[in-house]
């Protein structure tokens, strides 16, 4: 277990065995966790959630709940709150719950928190975790996406531009594919194709998390051409190369 208190900031590296329970509990302060590898459930009265290697958690100190871990246990990083003033939810206070994110940008950002983290850079700690904790304020859609809209955007979650016919996903919705791309981009304020390439680095972080080595392999899993065109994306996107992402997981992951 690593603890570091940085200008009043607490992470901490939390490592759990296989098929490890804890029962009923509330969490004596509210925190943002980051699955480094391995897989937890979260259980409360009012739901469950599962996570797996990539996903960030922001639960509040409210939240009473189980866990569960798999049968290769978890490693998981969190920054911790201490007070009202600090909690990443505000007054919202989530009513007790949690919210699960699971997207490239939140999941970069919270390598960067581990990166200011390591290197004792009490402002850069401090910029990134405004900026992760920013996500979880932030709608999916800008102005209310059609849900035929959104349903696309969480099908380029899941697959590739390779895998999915954009003319066809437009004609079954009866649009012209200019007209879907244009309607993308200005309720999600991304293209698709940068969305789809977003979405492929997401894939390459997450094999990154669960300990995949082979960059060639990862590549190709995730969606792009090739290993090349995997480093010019993801530099691009998280300014970082592929192989910084695995050095850093993998040191978290070892803490």
């Amino acid at each position: 277990m690593d603890v570091q208190t940085l200008d009043g900031v607490r992470t901490q590296v939390m490592t759990f065995g296989g098929g490890c329970k804890q029962g009923a509990h509330r969490d004596s302060r509210s925190r943002v966790s980051i699955v480094l590898r391995g897989a937890v459930a979260e259980d409360s009265a009012w739901g469950s959630v599962r996570l797996e290697a990539g996903d960030i958690l922001f639960k509040s100190r409210e939240a009473v709940h189980e866990d569960r871990f798999g049968p290769e246990g978890a490693a998981i990083f969190s920054i911790f709150f201490d007070d009202d003033a600090d909690c990443p939810f505000g007054a919202q206070r989530l009513s007790g719950a949690w919210i699960r994110v699971r997207s490239e940008p939140a999941l970069a950002l919270g390598m960067t928190v581990m990166e200011a983290a390591a290197a004792r850079d009490a402002t850069g700690l401090r910029t990134a975790i405004a900026d992760l904790l920013a996500i979880v304020r932030t709608p999916l859609g800008r102005g209310g996406a059609p849900a035929w809209l959104v349903e696309i955007y969480r099908l380029l979650q899941d697959q590739s531009l390779a895998e999915i016919n954009m003319g066809e996903q437009a004609r079954a919705r009866s649009r012209h594919p200019v007209t879907l791309s244009r309607d993308f981009r200005r309720h999600f304020g991304v293209t698709i194709t940068e969305h789809a390439a977003r979405q492929s680095v997401r894939r390459a972080l997450v094999a990154l998390a669960h300990g995949e080595t082979d960059l060639a392999a990862i590549a190709l899993d995730a969606g792009f051409y090739d290993q090349s065109h995997m480093n010019r994306v993801f530099k691009r996107v998280t300014t970082r190369a592929p192989g910084a992402h695995r050095a850093l997981l993998a040191a978290a992951a070892a803490g």
